[in-house]
């Protein structure tokens, strides 16, 4: 797991610029873990019903709110094939999200080699549905 000394603050917001952890599982998935940001919580739940919800888009988000714990979790894919294709299809996108979620505290960025990138990032509040 990451180390807590990046941690400066349990008060700040989410700002996942830099990478440390880049691993490359079997199957074609590679990740790498935000090492800047807030340890928040857990989003594992939400993970199927994001994957779910990909359709024939250039790029998807998703925003679930983690009831009485204060944060949220974003997702987001983009898809490398542009419309018409599906990214991640079938497991791809639980396996590099379970994988995100698994390994990486603070979030991260994954890619399957069915195309697609897949991003997990736990942020501060609840998710704004306001247009």
């Amino acid at each position: 797991m990451l180390s807590q000394a990046n941690h400066h603050s349990k008060l700040g917001f989410v700002a996942a610029v830099s990478l440390v952890l880049a691993a490359t599982p079997a199957f074609g998935q590679t990740f790498n873990c935000f090492d800047t940001g807030v340890e928040l919580g857990n989003c594992s739940q939400f993970i199927v019903p994001f994957c779910q919800s990909i359709a024939e888009q250039n790029t998807l988000s998703g925003c679930f709110n983690v009831p009485g714990k204060g944060f949220k979790c974003d997702f987001t894919i983009w898809n490398e094939f542009g419309t018409g294709a599906i990214p991640g299809t079938g497991n791809g996108c639980v396996i590099v999200l379970d994988l995100i979620s698994e390994n990486c505290d603070l979030g991260g960025q994954g890619t399957f080699s069915g195309g697609g990138a897949f991003q997990l990032t736990p942020n501060e509040g609840s998710c704004n549905f306001n247009g």
